[in-house]
């Protein structure tokens, strides 16, 4: 660990110790920790010829979770009817959980219905993806709206 240690006394060596608060008790750790959590360190110096050892009070500390990155591949999804279904791709870092994909379609009072599957047909669609939260990283979620315009028929489209 590269650390800056003032020390008067002894000119032995520190070290630290650090625990994790798991489930109300204090557990002991091999090394420093690296997740999210809850702990304390203690800083233990060694002796030497002339002075005792002594050891530090605990001091306790909390790493947070971070956010995850959770975005679209693209700007929009807006497309015109082609029987096939909405693909609406995305970029995750941080978490280790899977992204999940609801599909939703807005009905004739403006309220959004889920659907069980991407969207096919002509219409006015919501899409959200989420992850979860997991032990480092807080969930995350964002949401893109979009129509599927319908088709023209070649002998029916006006040429603008």
């Amino acid at each position: 660990m590269d650390t800056d240690v003032v020390k008067t006394g002894s000119t032995g060596t520190v070290s630290f110790t650090y625990d994790e608060f798991v489930n109300g008790t204090w557990q002991s750790l091999s090394e420093a920790p690296t997740r999210a959590g809850t702990y304390r360190v203690t800083a233990n110096l060694a002796e030497d010829t002339n002075y005792n050892g002594a050891t530090s009070q605990s001091l306790e500390f909390t790493i947070a979770k971070t956010n995850t990155k959770l975005e679209f591949t693209v700007d929009y999804l807006d497309k015109i009817y082609n029987g096939k279904p909405v693909n609406a791709s995305t970029y995750q870092e941080g978490n280790s959980h899977v992204r999940t994909l609801a599909w939703y379609k807005e009905n004739d009072k403006g309220e959004w219905e889920l659907l069980n599957s991407a969207p096919v047909n002509a219409g006015y669609y919501k899409v959200v993806a989420s992850v979860e939260a997991d032990a480092n990283y807080n969930g995350a979620k964002t949401s893109m709206t979009f129509e599927i315009k319908k088709q023209c028929h070649p002998t029916h489209c006006q040429l603008i």
